[in-house]
Order: C-alpha cells, then structure tokens, then sequence
C-alpha cells in the first residue's frame, strides 16, 4: 500500500482526539486492490483488542478512500522486532 497510501496525523473534533487517517488513492490501485481493502477494513473494524489499532471509521470518493483509525506513536512492530529481538 506504501505506493498509494499516506497517513496523517488528525484531531477527531468532537473529542479532541488525535487519531491516524490514512488516505489511499483510488486511481493508483486495481479494482481487485480495492474491494480487498474494503473487504479487510469491514473486517478489521470489527476487532477489539488492545494489541489490534482501531478503526473508527471509513469513508470514500471516486478517487480517495479515507481510513479514520487509533494513533499508533511507538513506531512499527517489525522495527521493534529487529531492535529487540523476537517476541514470547
């Protein structure tokens, strides 16, 4: 997804909470890309758990599809793999 996908940093405004939006680009993907990734976010927005990043909501144009998802600060699970070593 690296290709065509971005990620921001966002305030939720009712809240005030700061949350990730990924932003992909339609126009850069098959449609086989994309009805798996809305296949893959109707399914991961039903997960809850605390080791699993929410996703909020989801939203999507012509040309965008918008992912509102928890904000993850602590960098990524392979880096941390790598630095540290494998996990129990």
């Amino acid at each position: 997804m690296g290709s065509y996908a971005k990620v921001y940093k966002a305030i939720h405004r009712p809240t005030g909470e700061t949350v990730a939006v990924k932003i992909l680009n339609k126009t850069k993907m098959s449609a086989e890309e994309i009805e798996k990734t809305r296949f893959e976010v109707d399914v991961h927005k039903r997960l809850f758990h605390t080791n699993i990043a929410r996703i909020y909501e989801f939203f999507e144009n012509d040309e965008k599809m918008y992912v509102f998802m928890e904000l993850c600060q602590n960098g990524e699970l392979f880096n941390f793999i790598n630095n540290n070593g494998p996990l129990s």
